[in-house]
């Protein structure tokens, strides 16, 4: 659901343009209720020009919606003591299978490496595709392109058509984080009273995001979307080779 919610928004912030809107400014916490909501006002707000995200459109039509609205409301009342019946692997399975469908044409990743070619307005670098179990990611592509990136943002790729949107700030890449040295993807988790906590993808670690140090900047974008929707780039002419 995670995913699903802020590819959605990242689709919804390519594409808005400079109109002001603030659907972000009331998420704090990224909890079943919460991405469940973010991900229906962004899909409503993006409508059928969602260049990545079309599809979670399915979600919302009938059987497929009262079945996750419902266990969406279950999990609510299961915080609050309340004993329920639900379903969890199939409802995590219907967003599941419509995740796969996206991406069986698309690339989620981050990229290494990249640089200024001599002599050149281009770049060149690798694109790590996050397919497999492995952090290790091995499913490389070489990239040549007008844009240059570092390696702590992260992207959705359509190899075939050359465009990108980004999905930091709510997503960023760490490499070697932590005593364990350990590579990670991390995603915005909740507010907390010092910064923004973000949660590893495969493992039971937080990383505060509170102002200070490399990770700064990243403060700074998600306190902008308390303010308003980012008004975030479409990222056209990236060429990815299979390969690296």
């Amino acid at each position: 659901m995670t995913l699903a919610a802020y590819l959605t928004y990242a689709d919804f912030c390519s594409l808005k343009g400079t109109k002001a809107s603030r659907i972000f400014k009331g998420f704090s916490q990224a909890s079943a209720g919460p991405l469940w909501a973010l991900l229906r006002q962004s899909l409503d707000a993006v409508g059928k020009r969602a260049w990545f995200s079309g599809h979670y459109a399915k979600l919302f039509e009938e059987p497929l919606f009262t079945q996750i609205d419902e266990a969406v409301s279950a999990c609510a009342q299961f915080k609050h003591g309340k004993q329920v019946k639900v379903d969890y692997p199939r409802v995590l399975s219907l967003v599941g299978n419509i995740t796969r469908q996206i991406f069986s044409d698309v690339l989620f990743g981050y990229f290494e490496g990249v640089a200024k070619l001599p002599l050149r307005q281009e770049y060149s670098g690798v694109f790590r595709c996050a397919r497999g179990p492995s952090p290790q990611f091995v499913e490389g592509y070489q990239y040549k392109g007008p844009h240059a990136f570092s390696d702590m943002e992260v992207f959705v790729i359509d190899p075939g058509a050359g465009r990108a949107i980004q999905l930091t700030p709510l997503y960023f890449w760490l490499s070697g984080a932590g005593a364990s040295g350990d590579s990670q993807f991390y995603s915005f988790d909740i507010d907390r009273a010092q910064g923004y906590a973000f949660k590893a993808t495969d493992i039971a670690r937080e990383v505060l995001v509170d102002g200070g140090g490399d990770l700064g900047p990243l403060f700074d974008l998600m306190a902008s979307l308390r303010v308003g929707d980012g008004d975030w780039p479409i990222l056209e002419g990236l060429s990815l080779q299979r390969g690296a």
